[in-house]
């Protein structure tokens, strides 16, 4: 009987540099530190006010990836955009 191959971890990751780094601190200003970034104009285009909610379902596909992330460099706090749509859950 063969074994089954976990594929999850091997994945490789669709979020963009510019992207991880707006998520983690909320600045989405990204030409100097990612300038050749393909994900730079998505990442300027999410940080409107009024796509909070494509915004929102971004954070929920790739939040247990940044989490991971985070934890692992031992970071203190948390990422950004966990503390913005922990405080809406918490509201609501």
């Amino acid at each position: 009987m063969a074994k089954k191959r976990r594929t999850r971890s091997m994945m490789k990751s669709t979020l963009s540099d510019s992207l991880r780094q707006y998520l983690e601190t909320g600045n989405y200003l990204t030409r100097e530190t990612f300038p050749d970034c393909p994900g730079r104009a998505e990442t300027f285009q999410l940080a409107n006010p009024s796509c909070r909610d494509r915004l929102r379902k971004v954070w929920d596909l790739h939040r247990l990836e940044i989490l991971r992330a985070w934890k692992a460099k031992k970071r203190r706090g948390l990422p950004w955009a966990e503390q913005i749509f922990n405080e809406k859950k918490e509201v609501q």
